[in-house]
């Protein structure tokens, strides 16, 4: 990369778009920037030409300035990624009881980005929310003490939000992951033991769908959600 001192000393000559960047020791530029990279910029001088500066080099007016302009691009843009979703159901697990029988399963989504843009993307995350009802409240235990593990340890009732960090995804680029995955669970009572009498009632929690997030450098850039009702139906914010 240039000295910023060196950048300094182009000669202006009218650039469309240009903004003001200064640096920490107070020098002060007219540059159009070409690029955002979540760490430094690409810049073109009224000269044509192109020089890579460190956002760290830059004032804290400058560096917003900066992240102002990524922020408004992708405004701009159309969604850029394809989202694919299949849902995933596993590690089935039964235990009869005295009066009932309970069931429980996994599930999980595998969900693909696609990269639909002549262009890569930086500092790519996923957040995403599994939406499921549950039958009735999960017990203290979440039931993953009794019926196995998923990733990261027991699989948890109830609706949660995850995270993912891609970091980056090339022009064109697919990219495919598993999410954390969920446990539902299913109750079905049954006679006692030389009984004919059923006593209790049967309840099941229901898989509702996904509501996907994808960010840029911190910028929010597309939503999907499946079923797409989902975004009408439930709320992001009250969601942990």
């Amino acid at each position: 990369m240039k000295p910023f001192l060196t950048i300094l000393l182009l000669v202006f000559a009218g650039l469309v778009g240009a903004i003001e960047l200064t640096d920490t020791q107070g020098r002060t530029i007219q540059a159009e920037i070409l690029k955002y990279h979540g760490d430094r910029i690409d810049i073109r001088m009224g000269n044509g030409r192109r020089y890579t500066v460190n956002l760290k080099t830059l004032t804290d007016e400058s560096r917003k300035a900066a992240e102002e302009w990524h922020k408004q691009q992708l405004e701009k843009m159309r969604p850029p990624f394809q989202v694919l979703c299949k849902r995933r159901k596993f590690g089935k697990s039964e235990n009869v009881m005295p009066g009932s029988r309970y069931t429980t399963h996994m599930v999980e989504y595998d969900l693909t980005l696609k990269n639909t843009m002549m262009r890569e993307f930086d500092g790519v995350e996923v957040e995403y929310i599994l939406f499921v009802d549950t039958g009735i409240p999960p017990p203290k235990d979440n039931d993953g003490g009794r019926f196995g593990r998923g990733r990261g340890g027991p699989p948890k009732r109830g609706t949660r939000k995850f995270k993912k960090v891609i970091k980056r995804i090339d022009r064109l680029e697919q990219v495919s992951f598993d999410t954390d995955n969920v446990l539902l669970a299913e109750n079905t009572p049954r006679a006692q033991p030389g009984s004919r009498y059923v006593s209790g009632h049967r309840w099941e929690d229901e898989m509702e769908g996904i509501w996907i997030r994808i960010y840029v450098n911190g910028v929010l850039v597309q939503e999907h959600a499946e079923p797409e009702s989902l975004m009408k139906k439930k709320s992001w914010e009250n969601q942990r």
